[in-house]
């Protein structure tokens, strides 16, 4: 269902922040640009929570996740 196609990178990083210091930045697959939600977060978890959110992702039968873009079927990776 979703093997072969280029996924989409959820990249958390932690910055210099003292109470909500992880951002997150998403690379769509294809040519779309990268962006970077505007929100901070205290937590890693809040902030992996808040990509999928953002994505509208759900978990598939074997436990990784997916999301659906322009009718196309995409995988989500966490780097």
């Amino acid at each position: 269902m979703i093997k072969g196609k280029a996924p989409v990178v959820v990249t958390i990083k932690r910055g210099k922040h003292a109470t909500q210091p992880f951002t997150v930045t998403i690379d769509p697959a294809g040519r779309a640009e990268p962006y970077r939600m505007s929100q901070r977060y205290a937590y890693r978890k809040g902030a992996k929570r808040g990509a999928l959110r953002q994505l509208k992702a759900n978990r598939s039968d074997i436990g990784t996740w997916f999301t659906i873009i322009n009718g196309l079927v995409y995988p989500v990776k966490f780097a």
